[in-house]
């Protein structure tokens, strides 16, 4: 299985590293968003890996999936990720195949910083590589840049946090339905499937936004504390 393996084969080139800036929204809403983050991520489990370009020095960052955390509860993921204009290394074809394989089951060409279907139904219980490449020319085919493992949940879990979901008032307002439902994911530890579930949900593009912004925030502050107090 790929464990978070980076091949930079003949693209090797050096770059500096990239702090994806914020989009601008109003204090009120991000101080709402970074108040209820911060109680959630308080007392849920915290994310053991971190994933895609965030890690280097490569200049563009996946949200989901399996990037904040190797587990899944989805079985219809997308593609969530983000990059600089001089990024290096930006991929521009994403892949999913069965852990020992070597036949992808997805792979279409993407397109920085757009959400992408992942079209492919998972299994659970199963493991799978996500892995990402780009295109040389010279050598005219793909060369893998990254790629790690994401793991759907077995069935008896996925149906423990469906029960969880299903107990949520159907007639909560959009922000309300979807910070209860935030509360659930994260209090199984899906961070992948909390960013997902943001991302699809009905409230409007600036809260999505602020949402995602103010949910990495806060996972990056609890996660250099922990580090402090070991």
């Amino acid at each position: 299985m790929i464990k978070q393996t980076l091949v930079l084969m003949s693209f090797l080139v050096a770059s500096p590293v990239v702090v994806l800036a914020d989009a601008p929204v109003h204090a009120q809403q991000r101080s709402n968003w970074q108040e209820f983050f911060q109680r959630i991520v308080s007392r849920s489990p915290l994310p053991r890996k971190r994933g895609g370009g965030r890690e280097g020095l490569l200049g563009w960052q996946v949200l989901t999936p399996g990037s904040l955390s190797q587990q899944l509860w989805t079985l219809q993921p997308i593609l969530v990720w983000r990059s600089q204009p001089n990024g290096k290394l930006i991929p521009d074809r994403a892949e999913i195949l069965p852990a020992g394989s070597g036949s992808p089951i997805w792979s279409q060409r993407i397109q920085p910083s757009r959400t992408t279907p992942i079209t492919a139904k998972l299994e659970p219980g199963k493991t799978y590589v996500l892995r990402f490449s780009k295109w040389n020319a010279d050598l005219k085919k793909d060369e893998v840049i990254i790629g790690w493992d994401i793991e759907v949940m077995p069935t008896a879990q996925r149906q423990k946090v469906a029960a969880a979901l299903n107990r949520l008032n159907k007639n909560l307002k959009p922000v309300e339905r979807l910070q209860r439902r935030i509360e659930v994911l994260a209090s199984f530890g899906l961070w992948s499937d909390v960013v997902q579930e943001i991302e699809q949900s009905k409230v409007s593009a600036r809260d999505r936004q602020t949402a995602i912004n103010d949910l990495l925030t806060q996972l990056e502050d609890s996660a250099g504390s922990t580090r402090i107090r070991k």
